[in-house]
Formats: C-alpha cells, sequence, structure tokens
C-alpha cells in the first residue's frame, strides 16, 4: 500500500503528543524512500519541528563537550596530536579530552572552525552560569523598592 504525502501543506509547530507521533510517522516514511526535493523539504522541516517540540518539553540537555570533541576529530580524521598542533598546545588538547580545561576564546574559535563545534556548545556552561546569576539578581531585584528597604518592609498607609 503506498502513502502518498501531501507535500503542499506547511509543516505545523507540534504541539501535543498526538501530532508527534503523526510527525515522526510521516519522517520514518520519508526517511525510508527516495525523496523528491519537496518531500527533501518537508523531511527537513518535520525534524526540525520534532526537535523542536522535544526542547520544549524536554528542555535541552547538556552537550558532553569532550565526547563531541572527540567525535568531530573522529569525522573529519584529525588525530589528537593533529589537534594539538592546531590549538598550539598538547597538554590543553589533553585537559579537553578529559573535560578538564577552560575554552579561550581564541580555542573556541579553533575548535569551530576545524572541528565545526558551534559556540553556543563551547560556551555552553559560561551560558548556563551566567543565565542562573541572571536569573538570581532579577529575583533578588523584585525583593527591593530601589531605596534599600526591601518591599515586604514597606508599610502602606
Amino acid at each position: 500500500m503506498k502513502t502518498k504525502i501531501n507535500i503542499t501543506n506547511k509543516v505545523k509547530k507540534i504541539k501535543n503528543d498526538d501530532e508527534l507521533e503523526s510527525a515522526l510517522k510521516e519522517i520514518l516514511l520519508l526517511m525510508t524512500k527516495k525523496k523528491s526535493d519537496d518531500e527533501k523539504i518537508r523531511y527537513g522541516a518535520l525534524i526540525e519541528a520534532v526537535k523542536e517540540f522535544e526542547t520544549e518539553q524536554l528542555g535541552e540537555d547538556k552537550i558532553d563537550l569532550p565526547d563531541l570533541i572527540h567525535f568531530q576529530m573522529i569525522q573529519k580524521d584529525i588525530t589528537q596530536n593533529q589537534l594539538a598542533i592546531i590549538l598550539g598546545d598538547a597538554p590543553l588538547v589533553s585537559r579537553l579530552l578529559k573535560g578538564k580545561a577552560e575554552i579561550s576564546k581564541k580555542v573556541a574559535i579553533l575548535l569551530n572552525k576545524h572541528l565545526d563545534i558551534d559556540f553556543k556548545i563551547l560556551f555552553q556552561d559560561d551560558i548556563i552560569k551566567e543565565t542562573q546569576k541572571e536569573n538570581e539578581r532579577l529575583m533578588k531585584s523584585k525583593e527591593f523598592s530601589g531605596r534599600g528597604r526591601k518591599k515586604k518592609e514597606l508599610v502602606a498607609h
């Protein structure tokens, strides 16, 4: 039994588990057949819609940077010695692969350029810390009136 896929419909935002199930079935169908250009576009759009839904429902997972660096090294056929030459620091590569190194801007630029690792991933720890600090700051600012007194201490007349 052949199933015809309606390509002309735009991919809508997935809002519930039933829509997710339907999108996953369509992705599976498209995945197992040779796709026209329109089907390739729909396939990509469906995958993005599923990713967006799952991110909203489950939250973003923190990516294990050492595993990603190692994976990208394999994909790009770059050895640890070659990466040490690229970064100019062999001990740094060792620490990066063990997850014990801070990533400088220079190292981030080189990893992005040579291993295609997104800056958002490279600085995910810093982004999380800064977001938490900002959230704490906002929560504290809601407690104060702006004149050094907590809002609770102010008496309404």
